[in-house]
């Protein structure tokens, strides 16, 4: 039979390559997308891995959380049933409750060891959902996120609109970054608000960084002037 094949992305090299030869050691087979956009490319030029192991992060700018939601959601729309899971040095319970919403396979510490991990990415290969000891109750309280929910309802192309709008990017703008036109990014942000409940750019972008937070339970949870 042959070795699973995982493609790991990680902001940082020095992870990312020891981590796929952690995993390569445990007969687990390792290729490194360099960047996010690396990785679509590679999904979309017909690679089929049994897993994507990306990273999570929170440093940098105000808007990277808001990204690690939408990468997530891109990819989960994009590619259905391409299993992902998450890496990352975060701990915070809202976290793992945030991104079991979004339809992740697993969530990963950092601060695990290498046979730990290796554990964790064969429970998810086996077709289940793996949380770090301790996190169970995250997944098994029947909690639920509505917003994740609705985030979840946007296509690939949507959540790549929306990331821009976290960036504070103006229709125009959203056009030329992604070779669309003016007319067609306006459509595209008119589904995005209706899908989400929000009623403007700013709601949508406050909503998806509360997320992180874990602590939007219905839509009113926050109510901004435009």
């Amino acid at each position: 039979m042959p070795e699973p094949q995982i493609i790991v992305l990680d902001r940082h090299p020095l992870f990312s390559q020891g981590l796929c030869a952690a995993l390569s050691a445990e007969d687990l087979g390792c290729t490194e997308a360099s960047s996010f956009d690396h990785l679509v490319a590679l999904l979309d030029g017909g690679s089929k891995p049994d897993l994507v192991l990306s990273d999570l992060w929170q440093s940098g700018p105000s808007n990277t959380v808001c990204h690690n939601y939408l990468r997530i959601n891109c990819l989960r729309s994009r590619f259905p049933k391409q299993r992902l899971a998450i890496v990352s040095e975060i701990d915070e319970p809202a976290v793992v409750r945030s991104c079991v919403a979004l339809g992740v396979s697993g969530c990963l510490l950092k601060s695990q060891t290498a046979v730990q991990m290796a554990k964790a990415v064969r429970t998810v290969l086996a077709g289940r959902t793996y949380v770090p000891p301790g996190y169970e109750a995250e997944i098994q309280s029947g909690r639920i996120l509505p917003f994740a929910d609705r985030l979840r309802c946007l296509t690939g192309q949507e959540s790549r609109v929306l990331m821009l709008i976290c960036d504070g990017l103006f229709n125009q703008q959203i056009a030329d970054a992604l070779g669309l036109t003016e007319a067609t990014v306006k459509a595209h942000v008119s589904k995005v608000l209706r899908k989400l409940s929000v009623p403007n750019r700013t709601n949508a972008v406050v909503m998806i960084g509360r997320l992180a937070e874990g602590v939007l339970q219905d839509q009113s949870a926050v109510r901004l002037q435009a």
